[in-house]
């Protein structure tokens, strides 16, 4: 880490093992590149270093310690929740007070539950034995 008053700088050998833990393979014109790059990116921080932040704690978020932030899951008292009517009315199916939605587990039964829609599924392996997909054909 720097004194307050030098310059950030990285080195191309910080950036050989920046790229070396993100598994990012650089040429001798890219590091240098990206070197270049980087020292200009903190170049930008400098301005930020002149504060004196001694004795000032980190924050990990912008709003300070947060707990649950959710609301309760109740209808809005001051008139602003949707009327069921009005919500469901551009629905292409209801039923009861919910949305009817197709299914994407199979065919439901009528109580709601699902139950496998009985198409048989084609088997990874291929005709000469190997594991692969053939072409699609639907059933």
């Amino acid at each position: 880490m720097t004194n307050k008053g030098e310059p950030m700088a990285l080195t191309t050998n910080d950036v050989r093992g920046i790229a070396g833990y993100a598994r990012i393979a650089l040429t001798g014109e890219e590091l240098q590149e990206m070197t270049d790059y980087l020292n200009d990116a903190l170049e930008l921080l400098e301005p930020i270093r002149a504060y004196d932040l001694a004795g000032v704690e980190p924050t990990f978020h912008p709003m300070g310690s947060l707990a649950n932030v959710t609301a309760d899951d109740e209808p809005n008292a001051n008139g602003r929740s949707l009327p069921l009517d009005v919500a469901l009315g551009n629905a292409a199916s209801t039923q009861g007070r919910a949305f009817r939605v197709p299914s994407i587990l199979g065919e439901a039964k009528e109580g709601g539950q699902e139950e496998p829609s009985g198409r048989k599924r084609p088997s990874p392996k291929t005709p000469s034995g190997r594991l692969g997909l053939g072409p699609f054909r639907p059933q």
